[in-house]
C-alpha cells in the first residue's frame, strides 16, 4: 500500500497485536505477513485489510499430477488387473461361504430324522400292564 509522505507514522500495528516499525522515507508498506486488519500509524489511524489469496479457497478436487508436483504423497490408484484380481477373490470367497452354509441344511435334516424316530418309537411302544395280583 502506498502512503503519503506525512500519513501512516512510524509503527504498523499488525492482526496478531505486534508493531512494525517503518523506516522514516518508507513510503510503501509491503510487509504483510498474515491476513487481517492492518493499523498504520496511531489507533484512529488508517486501516489496511489483507486478505487470502482467491486460489486459497478453491475447494475443487486437484489433480494427481498436480499433488506430486506440489510434494504431496501420493496413493496411485490401483490398475485394472489389480481390480480383476480382487473381484475374483471376491466371486472365490462368495463361492466357498455357499458351500458352507450346506451343514445347516444337514444339521435340519438330521434333527428331522431325529424328531420322526422318536415320534415313531413312541406310537409303536409296547404298553406293559402288570397284573393286580403278582409282584414284582
Amino acid at each position: 500500500m502506498a502512503l503519503g509522505p506525512n500519513e501512516g507514522g512510524s509503527v504498523v500495528h499488525t492482526p496478531d497485536g505486534s508493531e512494525l516499525r517503518l523506516s522514516p522515507g518508507e513510503a510503501i508498506f509491503s510487509q504483510t505477513m498474515a491476513p487481517g486488519i492492518y493499523t498504520l500509524g496511531a489507533e484512529p489511524g488508517r486501516r489496511l485489510a489483507v486478505n487470502l489469496d482467491a486460489a486459497e479457497s478453491r475447494t475443487a478436487p486437484m489433480p494427481l499430477d498436480e499433488l506430486e508436483r506440489l510434494g504431496a504423497p501420493v496413493i496411485h490408484q490401483p490398475t485394472v488387473a489389480a481390480h480383476e484380481a480382487e473381484r475374483k477373490v471376491r466371486l472365490r470367497n462368495t463361492e466357498l461361504e455357499e458351500r458352507q452354509k450346506l451343514w445347516r441344511w444337514f444339521l435340519l435334516g438330521t434333527l428331522g430324522v431325529l424328531l420322526a424316530e422318536t415320534w415313531l418309537a413312541g406310537r409303536t411302544a409296547r404298553k406293559v400292564t402288570i397284573p393286580e395280583g403278582s409282584t414284582a
